[in-house]
């Protein structure tokens, strides 16, 4: 193209057209530059919306938990009315905000049921120990999948 342009005398038009071809393509490479940037910006955005909704649950879950066995460890049984439909009440929040497909899940289920069942007061706080372990393996496996999704 450039000899065409030289053998119609017009040198500095090769010049003016290459110049306009390199920004062009420059221009281009910047544009496809600020997508990659926007949509990369754009999934940070929605892992750190999920990670702060999970840790919204885990917070809720960790409230829960606190409540629920804080009744169970305080009241000896037979449990008032009111202490029995609160504890049935966070029972079933508990329940509905574990995964029964989780190992960590239905461990912790099972010694909420050892608990609400045991008979005396010191059957219960003898399971204590239990409780809080399963309870803060769900809660540190719920962690380590916010600190997964902020990678």
């Amino acid at each position: 193209m450039d000899a065409i342009l030289q053998a119609l005398g017009a040198p500095g038009i090769a010049a003016a057209i290459a110049s306009g071809v390199a920004a062009a393509t420059l221009a281009f490479v910047g544009v496809l530059l600020n997508i990659f940037v926007t949509l990369r910006s754009n999934t940070k955005t929605g892992k750190r919306a999920v990670a702060t909704f999970r840790q919204a649950w885990i917070d809720n879950l960790r409230k829960t938990l606190s409540e629920y066995h804080s009744i169970l460890m305080s009241a000896p049984p037979p449990l008032s009315t009111a202490d029995d439909r609160k504890v049935s009440d966070l029972g079933t929040q508990i329940e509905l905000m574990l995964n029964p497909e989780e190992d960590a899940s239905q461990k912790l289920e099972e010694i909420m049921e050892k608990i609400y069942s045991a008979p005396t007061l010191e059957a219960k706080i003898a399971l204590d120990p239990e409780f809080v372990a399963a309870a803060r393996r769900v809660l540190k496996d719920e962690w380590r999948r916010v600190k997964a999704e902020l990678r």
